[in-house]
């Protein structure tokens, strides 16, 4: 590996190098969440945990000796030197993927001969368009994960036509608290978009389990030992919510007959009307589908069970509300959201969706809630 120093000779010249005792619940790291349904928790990462968590990412990411992996993520550049496999650190400010130079990551890959990476689905957005500009490709990869946030169907194919054909390309799941959950090959994500369960994130990696609490639709439920036990709050920690060890992970989703995991939206953003209730991720990919616009966030404006349906929508850069189509693009998505169940709903428009500062991908809907109640007063 370019640059590398063999562990013998750094070691031969440290002087000696004495392992150090720890407890398996030490903590070990501690890790903020996104913060997208609220003020971002620091949840304590003990040991033990850890060493879960890396085998449950060796075992979707097929690393073995010969890999070469460059994550994008977090999650990848904490646990990968523990996966046994040359690990890279991009020179990329990951901590806010808005300011991350896609020319730069692209040549990292190029220059390292990456075999594996991570990344977010607003990354993975950047290496397309930087790839597709010079119409090259990214042929040394071999294992590409995307997570962090839904990837719509358009990006997912995008990274297979920058990827080997041969690569293996996968979408995985997780929570702060506790990741990887699951996996999907992104071929059996494709077959199925949209879908009117959501969001396919695939079946439950080994070290956890995994139910719904509801007979369908329902929040889902994980224990194992990826999974985090507390957080820290004001100088202590403070367990997690845990019911017999199960840890709500605020998802809703709903397991099919295969025992594949399908979300629906975080239970906070679910819009619960007089009617019923709407799911953001069941919705929001059909609503996507509409000509003029390049996504669709679906908000609850009001008391729960008496909410207003309001569809934001981010119009299409050549086809902008004021042009003269805002009318025909409305009455389109209102066509649309009366097909899944929405007998009535407001739209409305902006240039960008309010996202989250780490992935760059997660809508952050109570903001957004908030500013379409200020808009319809």
């Amino acid at each position: 590996f370019p640059g590398a120093e063999p562990l013998e000779a750094l070691t031969a010249t440290a002087g000696s190098l004495t392992p150090i005792d720890l407890e398996p619940d030490a903590a070990a790291i501690i890790a903020f969440t996104s913060g997208s349904t609220g003020e971002p928790k620091a949840v304590v990462m003990p040991h033990r945990v850890l060493d879960a968590q890396v085998d449950a990412l060796a075992q979707e990411a097929r690393v073995d000796r010969h890999t070469v992996h460059l994550p994008f993520l977090s999650l990848g550049v904490v646990l990968g030197p523990a996966l046994g496999c040359c690990t890279a650190l991009s020179s990329a400010d990951l901590s806010n993927i808005a300011r991350a130079n896609p020319r730069v990551l692209a040549a990292e890959v190029e220059a390292l001969s990456v075999t594996h990476t991570m990344g977010s689905p607003a990354l993975f957005k950047k290496l397309v368009g930087e790839c597709s500009q010079r119409d090259s490709r990214l042929k040394s990869l071999e294992h590409v994960l995307v997570g962090g946030a839904p990837a719509s169907a358009e990006l997912l194919r995008g990274v297979q036509r920058i990827i080997g054909a041969s690569a293996e390309f996968r979408t995985i799941y997780g929570a702060t608290e506790a990741v990887p959950l699951t996996g999907a090959p992104v071929a059996d994500v494709l077959a199925d978009v949209p879908h009117r369960l959501g969001a396919l994130v695939g079946r439950p990696v080994k070290q956890v389990e995994l139910r719904i609490d509801g007979d369908e639709v329902g929040e889902v439920l994980v224990r194992g030992d990826i999974v985090a036990s507390a957080y820290y709050v004001e100088g202590r920690e403070r367990r997690l919510g845990h019911e017999e060890g199960w840890h709500r992970t605020g998802d809703m989703g709903e397991l099919d007959e295969d025992g594949r995991l399908w979300l629906a939206g975080r239970k906070a953003h679910v819009v619960s009307t007089t009617v019923g209730s709407f799911y953001p991720h069941r919705l929001e990919p059909f609503l996507g589908m509409v000509e003029g616009v390049r996504r669709v966030a679906l908000v609850g404006v009001g008391e729960p069970g008496q909410q207003r349906v309001v569809l934001v929508a981010e119009a299409s850069t050549t086809l902008w509300p004021w042009s003269g189509r805002a009318p025909e693009i409305v009455a389109a998505l209102q066509v649309e959201a009366a097909r899944h169940g929405v007998s009535s709903c407001d739209v409305l428009f902006r240039k960008l969706l309010p996202v989250d500062v780490r992935h760059r991908a997660k809508v952050l809907r109570v903001d957004l809630a908030a500013w379409a109640a200020r808009r319809l007063r």
